[in-house]
């Protein structure tokens, strides 16, 4: 008993089936998580060292170098890139795709162990970080405070972070901005040399007085009691009483003698405004896999909660809520498979014009969503926008094969009058094996997209599994729910058309319309058969002269997305004072309030933050001269600017302040930061000769200059870096018994400061921290008088022994691979990244590369090739499995081969559309070209698959050939008009996220279209040549006659 025949004589069994699937899928789609885009892990680890008080050069050498250096032996390692900046060293390890990164994480930490020794005193442990997709905060939010400023930090951490980290799929929740509490020790240099005290005496009996120490057991009499020592510091009090030292006479000598002990906060290294008023910024993130809607809505009712018991001067703003566009996103996405699955009911509707017809290949499309909402949910995935875009590429195919059996069961049940059973039973068996070649062949394209390496197929796998689902379930219910429901519904003798006034006319229409069109098909398709050579030739033409289109079609790797929000970075130049950073950012955020009625609200954030190796490990700008602005936008339908126009005006304005150097507003999305943030332009160089290098960097940037479209334009190796060099006479400091590191810890307690230990109290930590005062600290000659204690005890001065001299070092130094690099990067608005990649490829060629100098595309245009190469390998791996599912169903290696034309006429009916609608060449327009190989060829299957069986019940080639393409012209056109239609609400979407989906349903749309009309007359032209010539038939004897 086959499938159709089980149906049909188990109808219950096929209901109670059906309505179990139901049950079961609409328990998956509660159950599954929204987000943005799939759980994406890239295969990249990052490890941050902090290094405070470090330039640039030492950070590269005694942190960068090290760590490199012991970590590129860890296996399936691809490339190692690394930045080095003032305080922090950032290095970030790319495996090859399919590394496990848990093991890769592992033996990284192994190395690290090793090299922990050989880093230097001051630097802090390496921080092993592995980005995935969620890890990009789903909300930012401010909090203002007047009053409670001083204390803003202690309650944001303890009344707001602890009760958000507990909400529900809340991964981790950090703040940064406002004041941190430190005890200070402010020390007095006269009388540290009148007292004749070290510094590092201090340190250390701090460090001895500060501990609770175990004593171990003891017993007293029958009792046993465990002996503590508490020795911590439980006020500030007993620091400033603490006993340092004593003089001649044997006095002692407390810490309030030499030093204040203060109850007082860090020395600030940056700044933050919420809605123009000074406050702390937090960010949210959510656990891996997470719902992020859930999440975001969960985090907004606690946020209610936390408000109610803080302070009444402080108050919480949302500025940034991901879950919106997420929301926005997924409604407009859902909202086109609807449409798009009303759509395609109503071409099937007014081709058969019979409801009850139009019902029953319209329950394909439910039961197909549902099995796909099972298998996201048992595979762990999400409803992202890319698989609901997979999900509405597939709303229209799921009908074609049900399309077909119905149509044939119909035919079988009023045409040639079989009873309804048999009708639904013989009808779908006969054109069985043709639905499922078709489904196999569509199914067999997604197969590469699987399992293509790089970003690309971890993008798409998702949307690939969401397909190849979805048809398997369409075939499944074509042969089992189709006939049954065929078999229960066409009882009548008579076909019924509904009567409706309106649905009549649009029928009789459709109807009459559609037979025309066949008159017309079957006197094309005579004429074609007939001038066979003129017609192969025609084709031949027209797919020659539309690749000229390829020069008119813009190319990029992905169409940028409207979210909603403007981010920016504001540099000023190396050195610059953290109060006039400040300054700056004020400035900007002034033009921001005035020139952005668009806002909603807005962030700025001057100096580094504490987390500024993430950020630099993410490609961002980070460093104490870089201020950075973010704003959240009303929704794109409130406003006629994009938001890439708004800041692209924003920052011509915010490049005016005086002191601003460089403004960086490239806007980017949620792809970008995947793929490792920067620039989209990056032209590496490669050189040992520094100045040449430079040279050639500057010379590059030049260049760029002249190109329409490229702005922010940046070199990576700036300089201008103040620094002052303490040259050491090694002569003199021997003889004077001090050492270089001596001098260095001195020297850095002295002016930069120290953390001498912790003080606890209330369940807080501080440090407790010296440094010298600042009236002693700061100027030329108060560095040269900083003294130096010797092995003798004696206090010797600075100048003494060094000499001190200014020198502009590197601000930032890169390195790819243990090798240095020199980045020349930018930004493009108003073109397209193809079109700027050819002219930036012309101006390139023309620059004498000096020898031993090496340069290198990298950036946004690598992803693009990679991808593009990537898609390109998916499109003829899948071709080839598309022909070998075809030999194996007709049993011949010929009949695919003809089939197969069908497939050019697709690409430029792509490059038609992407042409006409101005779309770009992107990765998703090439996904939808290599969608179509799978799609196209089943009308031709099931075309080919009917003369020949036409051929079978003895019929000659020319009347197989004409009465298979009249039959066969109704299914062809309803399967093709489904799968448009069911596109066409996606292609017409102008929503949030839309950008993305738009050229996939445009390709798809453009190649079906063209494809459909040509393959209609090519393929069965092509069929009678190679029956008559290849394969020696002899059966065109009735083309005399015509």
């Amino acid at each position: 008993m086959n499938l159709p025949e089980l149906g049909v004589k188990r109808p219950v069994l096929t209901i109670v089936v059906f309505f179990a699937i139901l049950i079961v899928g609409i328990f998956s789609l509660l159950n599954l998580p929204l987000d943005l885009l799939p759980n994406m892990s890239m295969p990249s680890i990052s490890i941050i060292t902090n290094y405070p008080g470090a330039s640039p050069v030492d950070v590269e050498e005694k942190v960068t170098k090290v760590i490199e250096n012991n970590v590129a032996t860890v296996p399936n390692i691809d490339k190692i890139n690394s930045i080095s900046k003032e305080n922090v060293s950032a290095i970030a390890i790319q495996f090859n795709w399919g590394t496990n990164l848990a093991e890769a994480a592992n033996d990284l930490r192994d190395k690290l162990d090793m090299v922990r020794d050989e880093l230097p005193t001051g630097a802090n442990q390496p921080i092993i970080f592995k980005f995935d997709i969620s890890m990009i905060p789903v909300m930012f939010m401010g909090v203002e405070a007047n009053q409670s400023y001083d204390d803003l930090t202690n309650i944001v951490d303890k009344q707001i972070l602890d009760p958000l980290k507990r909400v529900p799929g809340v991964g981790t929740a950090f703040a940064f901005g406002g004041k941190e509490r430190q005890i200070n020790i402010i020390l007095n240099r006269t009388r540290l040399e009148s007292y004749n005290i070290p510094v590092s005496q201090i340190m250390n009996i701090l460090k001895a007085n500060n501990m609770n120490m175990p004593g171990g057991p003891i017993t007293i009499g029958k009792k046993n009691y465990q002996i503590r020592v508490p020795g911590e510091f439980k006020n500030t009090d007993e620091i400033r009483n603490l006993v340092i030292g004593a003089n001649r006479m044997g006095t002692p000598i407390y810490l309030r003698n030499i030093a204040q002990v203060k109850n007082g906060f860090k020395e600030q290294t940056w700044s933050v405004r919420v809605n123009q008023k000074r406050g702390v910024m937090i960010w949210v993130q959510k656990q891996s896999g997470a719902n992020a809607v859930a999440v975001s809505k969960a985090v907004r009712k606690k946020l209610k909660e936390i408000q109610k018991v803080l302070p009444s001067d402080v108050k919480m703003q949302i500025v940034m809520d991901s879950s919106i566009f997420i929301k926005r996103s997924i409604g407009r996405l859902a909202s086109t498979i609807l449409w798009g699955g009303l759509l395609v009911f109503l071409v099937v509707l007014f081709f058969l014009r019979n409801i009850k017809g139009s019902l029953i290949v319209a329950m394909t499309i439910p039961f197909s969503l549902i099995i796909a909402f099972i298998f996201l949910y048992l595979a762990g995935y999400s409803i992202n926008i890319i698989s609901l875009a997979g999900l509405a590429v597939a709303i229209g195919m799921v009908v074609d094969n049900a399309i077909v059996a119905f149509e044939n069961v119909f035919r079988h049940r009023y045409e040639l009058h079989r009873e309804a059973g048999e009708a639904a039973v013989f009808g779908t068996a006969e054109i069985g094996n043709a639905i499922m070649a078709s489904t196999l062949t569509t199914i067999a394209i997604f197969l590469p997209i699987i399992f293509i390496k790089g970003i690309v197929g971890v993008m798409f796998k998702e949307m690939g599994w969401d397909i190849i689902i979805v048809l398997a379930a369409s075939l499944f219910a074509a042969l089992f729910f189709t006939p049954m429901l065929s078999s229960l519904l066409l009882k009548e003798a008579r076909i019924k058309i509904p009567t409706t006034k309106v649905f009549r006319i649009i029928s009789e229409k459709v109807g009459v319309g559609f037979d025309k069109f066949s008159l017309f098909y079957e006197k094309l398709l005579n004429w074609a058969i007939h001038h066979r050579g003129r017609t192969i030739l025609y084709g031949i033409l027209v797919f020659a002269v539309s690749l000229v289109l390829l020069n008119f079609i813009h190319k990029e790797f992905l169409p940028p997305t409207d979210q909603g929000q403007v981010q920016g970075t504001i540099e000023t130049p190396p050195g610059t004072d953290l109060a006039v950073l400040t300054h700056i950012m004020h400035q900007a955020e002034s033009l921001a309030v005035k020139d952005v009625p668009e806002r909603q609200n807005i962030i700025i954030r001057s100096g580094s933050s504490p987390f500024s190796g993430i950020a630099l490990a993410m490609g961002q700008k980070e460093g104490q001269n870089y201020g950075r602005l973010m704003m959240q936008l009303v929704p794109k339908k409130d406003r006629k600017r994009s938001d890439r126009e708004i800041a692209h005006d924003l920052a011509e304005k915010i490049q005016k302040i005086p002191g601003v150097s460089d403004v960086d507003f490239a806007q980017q999305d949620a792809f970008a930061q995947m793929a490792g943030g920067g620039k989209p332009i990056s032209i590496e160089i490669y050189g040992y000769n520094l100045t040449v290098t430079d040279s050639l960097a500057q010379l590059i940037k030049q260049k760029m200059e002249h190109i329409p479209g490229i702005t922010g334009i940046e070199i990576s190796r700036k300089k201008g870096q103040p620094e002052l060099w303490v040259n050491v006479d090694r002569h003199k400091a021997s003889a004077l018994g001090l050492t270089i590191a001596s001098i260095s810890t001195t020297l850095r307690t002295q002016v930069f400061g120290s953390t001498a230990t912790l003080y606890r109290k209330g369940g807080n930590e501080y440090d407790i921290y010296l440094r010298l005062k600042k009236s002693e600290r700061e100027g030329m000659n108060n560095l040269n008088n900083i003294f130096v204690t010797s092995v003798t005890g004696k206090h010797i001065p600075l100048s003494s022994f060094a000499t001190i001299s200014e020198k502009a070092g590197p601000v930032e130094l890169d390195r790819k691979n243990q090798e240095r690099i020199i980045k020349v990067e930018a930004n493009i608005y108003g073109r397209k990244l193809g079109d700027v990649t050819t002219d930036l490829k012309a101006q390139l060629s023309k620059i004498k590369i000096p020898k031993g100098v090496e340069i290198k595309l990298a950036g946004t245009i690598e992803q693009q090739r990679s991808s593009f190469t990537a898609l390109l390998w998916a499109l003829i791996v899948g071709i080839l499995l598309v022909y070998l599912v075809m030999a194996a169903q007709f049993e011949s290696f010929i009949d695919p081969m003809i089939i197969m034309f069908s497939v050019p006429f697709a690409i430029i009916g792509v490059l038609w559309a992407l042409f006409i609608t101005g779309q770009s060449l992107n990765i998703m327009s090439m996904l939808g070209m290599v969608m179509l190989v799978g799609i196209v060829v089943n009308n031709a299957i099931v075309l080919i698959d009917y003369i020949n069986i036409l051929r079978g019940r003895g019929k000659n080639v020319i009347d197989a050939i004409l009465e298979g393409g009249k039959t066969r012209l109704r299914p062809v056109f309803m399967t093709a008009l489904t799968t448009i239609f069911g596109l066409l609400p996606m292609a017409l979407s102008r929503g949030e996220g839309s950008e993305i989906w738009v050229p996939l349903a445009v390709s798809v749309i453009g190649g079906l279209l063209v494809s459909t009309l040509i393959t209609l007359i090519f393929v069965p032209t092509l069929y009678g040549v190679v029956e008559t010539r290849l394969k020696g038939r002899r059966s065109f004897h009735r083309l005399e006659e015509l």
